[in-house]
């Protein structure tokens, strides 16, 4: 639609609205621009709509401003030669960008951790996915949006948390350990984030998990490693170890997985913040739960972003971490184990 005066009918507010407005290229996006009266949001994404910006994304190409098909009613024709205008305040500019996505709460540490296990995932959607301790679900999510999804859970408070979020698309999740499952459910990808780090009996734990893979299923694990670094915060949510990555290797092999690749993940940024948990563990040492079982099931809940608003700014400020960390591979506080299930 060419920029001039047109008579349009609100369908969010129901009666004639007179607007003057322009549709531009200003800093790579397209904007609506008006003076008059605000034809509100829904009636704004028509406008958007006529002028080509398609599917609300930013729009680089050249728009067409003769040929586009409207309708709406022409008051008056057209400039031939379009008025210089100038640049729309604040206020009467809606960009045409990106709208905002679902919500993951998840740490910033959860964030480093999600951006490093995820170049391991398969591209299959239809890839069978387990994961055993998914806490409250913020990793949960994010698996279940791209595989058939299926979690088990101790703690009966965070599987139905985890159970809300990971519904919705087509997920499940079984309090209870991996013998709720059955013996014949089999997986193509076995996950355990920041898991067997909580298990006194680790390599029966693994042959558990290891067990539940299809032939030619992988196993991934994450820990914390750096065994010297055991501190406060580990105690506080029941971690009997850490890991250094030989031993895990070692585990991983003896439980007869092969082709297994162990590396560090988090970059810098991982020690700072586990520097700052091991702090805030010793100065709150009284609240620690009484036993490891007891600060096991709790430890998921610990640290979460609370609403939608803290979720996305953690998120924000995640994202200089997760490049940083990529500046630094195999690099990090963290451990990622990656095993294989021979095919015979």
């Amino acid at each position: 639609m060419p920029p001039g005066r047109h008579e349009t009918r609100s369908p969010l507010e129901g009666h004639l609205t007179r607007t003057a407005w322009s549709q531009r290229e200003w800093g790579g996006a397209t904007i609506v621009a008006w003076r008059g009266n605000d034809p509100g949001p829904t009636w704004s994404r028509a406008l958007a709509a006529h002028a080509n910006a398609a599917d609300w994304r930013p729009v680089r190409r050249p728009q067409a401003r003769t040929n586009a098909r409207c309708s709406t009613r022409t008051l008056g024709a057209p400039r031939s030669r379009p008025r210089v205008q100038r640049a729309p305040r604040a206020t009467e500019v809606r960009i045409l960008g990106a709208m905002p996505g679902p919500t993951h709460s998840l740490t910033v540490s959860a964030w480093l951790r999600w951006n490093a296990v995820s170049r391991w995932l398969p591209a299959d959607p239809a890839t069978q996915v387990l994961e055993v301790g998914c806490g409250v679900g913020g990793l949960s999510q994010l698996l279940a949006e791209r595989y058939r999804y299926t979690a088990v859970e101790m703690d009966e408070t965070a599987a139905r948390r985890a159970s809300v979020r990971v519904t919705p698309l087509g997920g499940s999740v079984i309090t209870g350990s991996t013998d709720a499952l059955g013996d014949t459910f089999r997986a193509d990808l076995v996950c355990a984030f920041e898991v067997l780090e909580h298990i006194e009996d680790d390599r029966t734990a693994l042959e558990d998990w290891s067990s539940k893979l299809s032939p030619g299923g992988v196993l991934l694990v994450t820990t914390p490693g750096y065994p010297a670094r055991f501190g406060s915060a580990d105690a506080r949510v029941g971690h009997w170890r850490r890991y250094d990555p030989a031993t895990l290797r070692d585990l991983l092999r003896d439980v007869g997985l092969a082709e297994v690749e162990v590396y560090h993940y988090g970059g810098p940024v991982s020690f700072v913040l586990d520097a700052i948990r091991q702090r805030l563990a010793k100065l709150d040492e009284r609240r620690a739960p009484a036993d490891n079982h007891a600060a096991t099931l709790k430890s998921g809940q610990l640290l979460q972003p609370r609403g939608s608003l803290a979720a996305r700014m953690t998120q924000i400020a995640a994202y200089p971490a997760t490049l940083i960390e990529r500046m630094f591979p195999d690099r990090g506080i963290g451990l990622i184990a990656v095993g294989r299930r021979p095919t015979s």
